[in-house]
């Protein structure tokens, strides 16, 4: 059928005969449902986009008759999209402003996932620069689009700018309204969960966490990943158990990596944050099942000068907060499993398992100075750089 259909408007265009733009619509709905179907209808529309530009030149009255309009290209872009087709809907992109059509809001984020799949990180960024000044009320609608610029500077190796992003997305979650706008928008980050009531939550997918996690540990970078979550917390407002420190801390701890825990607990101190004590209590009790006996002084001093536990006893302490921990044990395992299950620390897990199979940043670094070359035709240039 997708066949037929574009041998027969191939033979309108060759008599300079379109239907009416409606019509065209409606043909290319059903022809792009198929993966054949979004190439021919590709061809079709960059074929209707030249004769338009042809008929615009002659100063045809026609032209604006026959001119494709913004749903056409958002039904083409959205099936390459759909069906990985993202070379095609590169080209269907640059043909946008040859023939006047203004991108809407739905358009912008499909060009977005587009660029994602093309790793065109600067691409996104000149288009965050028009976005950042967007109404807050219409934010929301460009979820996905902060979705796929997240993941290009994640796939950069750039914490940084994906730290910023994070924060420049709190800083909109701050001034919405609607408690359900709050929940989607920072949903769309994957970097924490939210409940009903826009509080952070234990459970649920934060992806993104875990990328920072992992990142800022191979940085040695734990003090300013520190300074961002404090960041976060206090605009979410949330304290207490299920605080986001205290998943953190209890992630790092349940990996192992208890020296970061440690780290985290005390740069978190010195900003004055209030720490809930389940916290220092699991890190205690990892010290005492791998015998690190001097980090647990240090620790139970640490406890002391946040008040928790003035008047305990170093015996009490140990007594009271380490009966999962047995005297004879000299694994770790132990004590991690008397810590409990951590969701963020099976995040972790999976994005390290991603990430040894993932692209190197290097790669996308020289795919986007290449297509910086080719689209200013600085061919030579590449050659030389190269």
């Amino acid at each position: 059928m997708p066949v037929l259909v574009s041998i027969i408007i191939r033979l309108m265009l060759d008599k300079q005969s379109l239907p009416p733009v409606g019509i065209l619509a409606t043909i290319i709905l059903h022809m792009v449902k198929t993966e054949i179907g979004i190439y021919l209808a590709s061809n079709i529309l960059v074929k209707i986009c030249d004769f338009c530009q042809r008929v615009t030149a002659s100063k045809s009255p026609s032209a604006n008759m026959i001119k494709p309009d913004t749903m056409i290209f958002n039904l083409v872009l959205d099936a390459c999209v759909r069906f990985g087709s993202s070379f095609t809907g590169q080209q269907i992109m640059e043909l946008m402003p040859q023939v006047g059509v203004v991108a809407d809001a739905h358009i912008i984020v499909i060009i977005a996932r587009i660029h994602e799949m093309n790793g065109q990180r600067e691409e996104l960024n000149k288009f965050k620069n028009h976005i950042v000044h967007v109404p807050i009320s219409l934010v929301p609608h460009y979820q996905q689009f902060y979705e796929s610029l997240l993941v290009l500077h994640f796939k950069f190796d750039d914490i940084d700018a994906a730290s910023a992003l994070i924060l420049d997305i709190y800083k909109f979650w701050e001034s919405l309204p609607s408690k359900q706008d709050k929940m989607n928008l920072v949903e769309t980050t994957d970097f924490i969960s939210t409940d009903a009531e826009g509080s952070y939550s234990q459970s649920g997918n934060n992806k993104s966490l875990a990328k920072l996690i992992i990142r800022y540990k191979k940085c040695g970078r734990i003090k300013e990943f520190s300074e961002l979550l404090s960041s976060i917390q206090n605009k979410l407002g949330s304290l207490g158990e299920a605080s986001l420190f205290s998943d953190v801390v209890d992630a790092c701890i349940h990996l192992g990596w208890l020296e970061n825990a440690h780290d985290i607990l005390e740069d978190l101190e010195s900003t004055g944050t209030p720490l809930a004590f389940g916290s220092y209590s699991s890190l205690l009790t990892a010290y005492y099942g791998v015998k690190m006996f001097k980090e647990t002084k240090v620790l139970l001093k640490q406890i002391r000068k946040v008040s928790f536990l003035m008047k305990m006893s170093n015996k009490v302490v140990v007594s009271t907060h380490l009966s999962k921990v047995e005297d004879e044990s000299n694994s770790y395992s132990k004590a991690a499993t008397a810590i409990g299950k951590s969701d963020l620390a099976e995040s972790i897990i999976r994005e390290m398992r991603e990430e040894e199979k993932a692209v190197p940043s290097m790669v996308y670094e020289l795919n986007s100075s290449n297509f910086f070359f080719m689209k200013a035709k600085m061919i030579r240039d590449a050659l030389k750089t190269y």
